[in-house]
């Protein structure tokens, strides 16, 4: 298992693979890595449609991530 954090330490990760290139701190806007030198900015998602099972309605999730992109109303 591995450890990965932001630059700033606020988010971070274990895992056996390390996190998406996409995934990052919304606090200092890093990349998670296991080392300081390491850090980038994230790249930005890869939004697809797909249709819910149950209702039927669309939503836009990320490929890599499988973050859920928010709604704006």
């Amino acid at each position: 298992m591995q450890y990965y954090r932001c630059k700033c330490g606020k988010t971070e990760s274990w895992g056996s693979m390390g996190p998406r290139k996409c995934q990052g701190c919304s606090e200092c806007g890093t990349t998670l890595n296991q080392g300081p030198e390491y850090h980038k900015t994230p790249e930005p998602h890869e939004w697809v449609t797909r249709y819910s099972e149950i209702t039927g309605k669309p939503y836009e999730v990320c490929i890599n991530c499988m973050e859920l992109k928010e709604e704006s109303d």
